[in-house]
């Protein structure tokens, strides 16, 4: 069969599904048997070209761009020179309200154990959040630090994942940069 998810799944990960009848007797079909993820469709991809807090190749622009699908995007970031890049808002990021991946581990030579893009909130205003997300996401490889609100709010979408960040330190991993809060799920499942 073939199927659409709305939250990414990782190749090599297992699938089953059931049929459900939207009429009387509203039963269901035995599940299926277990399927392995053997291809990705590949999402469209946007990418973070520069640490600037407004204009084409921002974090604010792409986020504004990935808004305008309704089908799920990827963020990535290819911010040229080495080490790490800080991106400091200056004001709230628009809240994400699209299917979206954004994945800091694009970042040439990033990894879980040294991450190199950082998300920091010193700017981001009295009430500002790293992320307000209304959709289904993924966040992987990200330092999220400094946000006098939270680093992270999951504000509806399910099966939201979060991998290899650093919420409230630097890109360390050694010293504080606390946000008011870390990550906040409200009205959303299966994270």
């Amino acid at each position: 069969f073939s199927q659409t998810f709305a939250a990414s799944v990782a190749l090599g990960e297992s699938v089953t599904a059931t049929a459900t009848r939207n009429a009387a007797p509203f039963d269901t079909s035995e599940f299926s048997a277990c399927r392995t993820v053997t291809t990705l469709t590949s999402f469209p991809t946007l990418t973070v070209t520069n640490t600037n807090d407004s204009g084409a190749g921002s974090l604010r622009q792409v986020i504004t761009d990935a808004n305008l699908s309704v089908s799920p995007d990827r963020i990535i970031f290819n911010i040229s020179g080495g080490g790490v890049k800080t991106i400091i808002p200056l004001g709230v990021l628009p809240t994400i309200t699209s299917p979206v991946i954004i994945d800091g581990l694009s970042q040439p030579g990033a990894t879980c154990a040294n991450p190199l893009i950082v998300l920091n909130g010193v700017s981001a205003g009295v009430f500002g959040n790293g992320f307000i997300i209304t959709a289904t996401a993924e966040i992987t490889g990200l330092v999220i630090n400094n946000f006098n609100a939270n680093a992270i709010q999951f504000a509806g979408g399910d099966g939201n994942i979060l991998k290899c960040n650093r919420i409230g330190i630097d890109a360390t991993g050694l010293n504080s940069a606390p946000n008011g809060s870390g990550v906040l799920f409200q009205n959303n499942s299966n994270n």
